[in-house]
């Protein structure tokens, strides 16, 4: 078989398992985690649709390549978090004080931040703060000004319906200010702009620069907002793209693609905490046991993937793909994971 073909075919199988979701794969049994490298067959076609075969499988083998060139250089990773959201005024209004730091979340000397709208505006202040709120509770659908709580079953109080979702875009420190916030700008306005009511206020003072994002889950049309894990996955898609679009090196990977299996505090219970508050509760330990299983489960598959990548790039033609496959040694090399590249028998 032509390296090229190889390689590219061994890409597009691994690849696919590894850094799309769902929406973007072809519907295939998953791999066997321990398996040699498997090739997908050809379509019922055989020799006929070879060529067509070849040609898509090129196109997506020159994503992956991508994806994983990123990695090898680490990139800067963007992040888009759902941090929470409230389920009536009371807990809205003190979120938009708090992202733009006013009211009681005001500091001695500190300055309230500016507030962006979905219409353009931006806003500072009491009173424009207060007219804000007054566009969430009122403006299309309305949101109770207090939900009470009718039980002390913290369960139950999960399942309030929210009004509002939170969100965080993130990009590490260091990067343009004004192109940051434009490109965060120009993907909330891409991903809510024509539907929902939303505000938006830029932090530049952590290590990580970020904007906040509160949006009003139902739209104009009515219909509700039910954010999955695929879409959090397109809206880091759409943020990296917005960066790239200004010059921004950045990309969007999965935890998991990063061999990255540690998760900090949440910037939810973070917030919490620095409101005074105490989180509704800890993640139960029968809970976090199924989610280490989990990522560790995640952790061999991606490093399987990523063998398996670096074996058939490092059998290539293309001084490019032998170089990729080096740089891939050194990155599992950082996370405890030795690698022989060799060049596959019967490649030519």
């Amino acid at each position: 078989m032509p390296a090229k073909v190889y390689v590219d075919r061994v890409l597009v199988h691994w690849g696919e398992e590894l850094l799309w979701d769902e929406s973007h794969r072809s519907v295939r049994k998953k791999p066997a985690q321990s398996s040699p490298i498997t090739l997908p067959k050809f379509g019922a076609g055989g020799r006929s649709n070879a060529a067509g075969s070849q040609a898509a499988n090129a196109v997506k083998a020159a994503k992956v390549r991508e994806h994983l060139a990123a990695l090898v250089r680490k990139a800067p990773q963007v992040m888009v978090k759902i941090t929470g959201g409230g389920a009536d005024m009371r807990r809205i209004g003190s979120h938009i004080d708090y992202i733009a730091r006013g009211g009681k979340y005001k500091k001695k000397d500190q300055e309230e931040l500016e507030i962006e709208t979905d219409d353009g505006q931006v806003i500072h202040g009491k009173e424009a703060r207060a007219q804000l709120k007054d566009m969430f509770a009122y403006s299309g659908t309305p949101i109770p000004a207090e939900v009470q709580d009718l039980t002390s079953d913290t369960t139950l109080q999960r399942r309030q319906r929210r009004e509002a979702l939170n969100m965080i875009l993130s990009m590490p420190h260091g990067i343009q200010r004004e192109t940051v916030k434009a490109a965060a700008r120009a993907t909330v306005r891409e991903l809510f702009g024509n539907n929902h009511l939303f505000a938006m206020v830029h932090h530049e003072d952590t290590d990580h620069q970020h904007t906040h994002v509160v949006v009003k889950m139902v739209g104009h049309d009515g219909k509700r907002l039910n954010p999955k894990k695929a879409d959090l996955e397109n809206w880091r898609l759409a943020f990296a793209r917005q960066l790239n679009a200004r010059g921004i090196d950045a990309v969007a990977t999965r935890r998991r693609v990063r061999l990255q299996r540690k998760k900090g505090e949440s910037q939810a219970v973070r917030q919490i905490k620095d409101r005074g508050e105490e989180p509704l509760r800890e993640g139960t330990s029968k809970t976090q046991d199924v989610a280490q299983m989990r990522a560790q489960a995640n952790e061999k598959q991606a490093t399987q993937a990523y063998k398996e990548m670096a074996q058939a790039l490092a059998s290539s033609d293309l001084s490019e793909d032998r170089k990729l496959a080096q740089g891939l040694q050194g990155y599992l090399k950082q996370h405890g994971v030795e690698l022989r590249l060799r060049r596959q028998p019967g490649i030519r």
